[in-house]
């Protein structure tokens, strides 16, 4: 398969509607929201992490390739400069993931007050969690 400088485009447009469609669903810092889904949250993640191997195997296909067009490092840094963002929300949702799985694991515990502290501290860690950024 060759890369053209349209199936090129068509591949980074249908990139950016991936990165659109996964923003929409990460929560906004500071929001005031219910705590997500320790579900919905790893699903996330999973989704954040096929967008990464998407990415990954879009540079992957025009880097190997024997000849390439004039514009393909071009295309190649713009895949591969996308990756670090994908990975930094990937991250935040796991210290998320993380914050609700001790919230689940402490339930029982939250009317002591060494527990209470530390729960509160896990909501805290969630909402400061650079998950998303406001649209510009």
């Amino acid at each position: 398969m060759n890369s053209t400088p349209s199936s090129d485009i068509r591949a980074m447009r249908a990139t950016a509607s991936a990165f659109d469609a996964q923003r929409g669903k990460l929560p906004v810092p500071g929001g005031h929201h219910r705590s997500p889904d320790i579900v919905a949250v790893a699903r996330q993640v999973s989704e954040l992490g096929e967008l990464i191997t998407d990415l990954g195997n879009e540079v992957l296909f025009r880097a190997a390739a024997q000849d390439h067009e004039v514009h393909t490092a071009r295309v190649i840094t713009s895949f591969a400069s996308a990756v670090r963002p994908v990975g930094e929300a990937a991250s935040a949702l796991g210290a998320v993931t993380h914050q609700l799985s001790f919230l689940e694991q402490t339930e029982h515990l939250r009317d002591q007050s060494d527990a209470r502290d530390a729960r509160e501290v896990a909501v805290r860690v969630m909402d400061d969690a650079p998950v998303r950024r406001t649209r510009p």
